[in-house]
């Protein structure tokens, strides 16, 4: 059995235990130790005023998935204290698109833009777009980053091959498999690629806090962003 190894993150405002697994899919890992870091995870998101609010933004016109660690105040699905919100605009003109998606992001920052600790993470562009999409990504993208600069947000860009090393070990893995990754790594069973890559990025903001654990594969995708 590999050893389970625990270390205090003295960089972030609370002492935040973090659990490195040498790799999570190997059945021989204390499966205890592993719920027993879920519980003190969700323990401290909830019950911790001093944890940081984090906000995953997975950015289309068809379909933005947002993802907070946090719950409290706004309307959306709520899994295991986390809160998900599928934006998709009926309009197919693009002015509309661009303000329904911008007022969304713009209300669920809102609720903690109080808080200077707010951290929101961006997946950045996709150079396998293609055609039109590649014009339509960039316009709402830079809506977006403007907006956010213009509310004082924090805002970090996580390159997609990032996103997808993080949560499923290659940076090439498709949207399926980054599905059935979100589910297997945090019990988070989701039916939408956009949602289930918006919390991936606000796993890889908790990872870059300290908040959660992580693999070393995953810890060598983090110190990129610290």
């Amino acid at each position: 059995m590999k050893r389970t190894k625990f270390k205090t993150d003295s960089k972030t405002s609370i002492k935040a235990r973090t659990m490195i697994l040498d790799d999570p899919s190997d059945e021989s890992n204390d499966v205890q130790a592993r719920d027993v870091m879920k519980i003190w995870s969700e323990h401290l998101r909830r019950g911790n005023s001093l944890i940081n609010p984090i906000i995953g933004i997975d950015l289309s016109l068809n379909g933005t998935g947002i993802a907070c660690n946090k719950d409290q105040g706004i309307p959306g699905l709520v899994q295991d204290g986390y809160l998900f919100r599928e934006i998709v605009p009926k309009s197919k003109e693009r002015i509309p698109r661009w303000i329904i998606i911008r007022q969304a992001i713009r209300d669920i920052c809102k609720t903690w833009q109080h808080n200077s600790s707010l951290l929101v993470l961006i997946e950045g562009y996709s150079f396998g777009a293609r055609g039109r999409a590649v014009v339509s990504l960039a316009e709402i993208g830079g809506i977006i980053r403007m907006d956010l600069n213009d509310q004082g947000v924090k805002f970090i860009e996580i390159p997609p091959t990032a996103l997808k090393k993080f949560v499923t070990g290659k940076g090439n893995s498709n949207k399926d498999i980054i599905l059935k990754e979100v589910y297997r790594r945090w019990d988070m069973n989701l039916d939408s690629h956009n949602l289930a890559d918006a919390f991936g990025l606000v796993k890889l903001g908790e990872a870059i806090l300290g908040y959660d654990k992580f693999t070393k594969e995953q810890m060598k995708v983090v110190e990129q962003f610290k």
